[in-house]
């Protein structure tokens, strides 16, 4: 039907590059199937396919050739400015104390991303509830800074892949 958006969201998983799937040579078969599936959609005017990843080098090459999903979009990881907005909308309806700073809060998220800074605001707020027995009660810096550091932990020393590292050292992010 047209006009239709098609979205495949973690891409990778279904055409993934060719050839490294030992023991699994269907998969290498399956990516051929899709490309030849795309190649073949006769009148594509008013038809676009979206593919999202978080692993770009794992996509094989064929699918990025033009025709196919030939433009690609990348959304870098927020840098200073966006986390602090981010953790003010995340906090906005939570009761707050005084001493936060969210300026802190998103210098030391560096190399997180929106939903990992949605995460530490929920577990922040949530610790709170438990903590006071169920009470409303005001969230404070230390209370985020402890989610924050939970989270570290808990995501084994979250590390941003390197391929993204590269591209926000070289100001490809700004």
């Amino acid at each position: 039907y047209k006009p239709s958006i098609i979205f495949i969201d973690e891409i990778e998983s279904i055409v993934g590059k060719r050839g490294g799937h030992e023991g699994l040579e269907y998969m290498d078969k399956l990516v051929s199937q899709i490309l030849q599936e795309i190649d073949g959609m006769k009148d594509t005017a008013h038809v676009f396919i979206i593919g999202a990843t978080n692993i770009p080098d794992a996509i094989d090459p064929a699918l990025l050739r033009g025709g196919r999903l030939s433009t690609q979009i990348e959304i870098p990881l927020p840098g200073k400015p966006e986390r602090e907005k981010l953790f003010d909308l995340f906090l906005k309806k939570t009761n707050k104390t005084a001493d936060v700073n969210l300026g802190e809060l998103a210098g030391l998220a560096e190399g997180y991303s929106g939903a990992d800074i949605q995460d530490i605001c929920q577990r922040a707020i949530l610790d709170v509830f438990d903590k006071s027995g169920g009470e409303a009660k005001e969230v404070a810096q230390t209370d985020l800074k402890e989610s924050l550091e939970k989270y570290k932990k808990s995501s084994k020393a979250y590390h941003v892949p390197e391929y993204i590292k590269k591209g926000t050292e070289e100001g490809l992010s700004a």
